[in-house]
């Protein structure tokens, strides 16, 4: 396939002549190949595919030797790694490291207005996770099945997931015995006012709030106002 200035023969050639400079660039898969666009990747370039290759994603510079082995990443995200040995990244305002990935894992966040606050977080794949961050408290135990988080607005457990879920926060208040009931407060987030109330029962079948009976397929009501 192809437009105006390329054609390509996936997966195997790739060839594009750029509009601002002329240049003709092709690429050989797996042989050789300097492409400014290729799948999701910006001017890769790549010879004996896995051998060596490196490309941009939104200008961040990636380089691997025997993909995915031996792996590392040019400024603002800088990383490296020896897949899945050991490795480690700094992304934003963290810095994550791992040890036989996924089975160890853990971070170091420092402050940052859009994200969870300064702190620690680990996880031991399949067993235990922590979080421990100026917003965000959670522990996790044989994940995702057993957890408890709690930040400055809302509350969480999971024990065991899916069957029990309880959540406590400014939009609602939730308990669900799954697939037998659940009830939810829904709240008004600016004033915590109760804005609704649902019950369901088997997993949705039946639902009722505070304007409407629904019984899946089979009646539904609604209350006029």
């Amino acid at each position: 396939y192809g437009h105006e200035g390329s054609f390509n023969l996936f997966p195997l050639w790739f060839s594009e002549t750029e509009r601002e400079t002329d240049e003709f660039k092709w690429a050989l898969f797996p042989l050789y190949g300097s492409h400014p666009h290729m799948l999701f990747m910006d001017d890769i370039h790549f010879a004996l595919w896995p051998l060596y290759m490196d490309y941009s994603v939104k200008d961040v510079r990636s380089h691997a030797v025997l993909w995915p082995i031996f792996s590392w990443k040019d400024s603002p995200r800088d990383a490296v790694g020896v897949w899945p040995l050991f490795g480690w990244s700094r992304l934003r305002e963290s810095t994550h490291r791992y040890v036989l990935w996924p089975i160890l894992t853990w971070a170091d966040h420092y402050e940052d207005r859009d994200t969870s606050g300064a702190g620690k977080s680990g996880m031991l794949w399949p067993i235990f996770g922590v979080v421990e961050r100026e917003r965000e408290r959670q522990v996790l135990v044989l994940p995702p099945f057993f957890s408890w988080a709690k930040t400055p607005e809302t509350w969480r457990l999971r024990c065991p997931w899916p069957l029990v879920d309880i959540e406590l926060g400014p939009k609602r208040d939730r308990w669900s015995v799954w697939p037998l009931v659940e009830r939810s407060v829904q709240k008004s987030y600016g004033s915590g006012e109760v804005d609704d109330v649902i019950w369901r029962f088997g997993w949705q079948l039946v639902e009722k709030t505070n304007s409407r009976l629904n019984i899946f397929p089979f009646f539904t009501k609604e209350k006029d106002f």
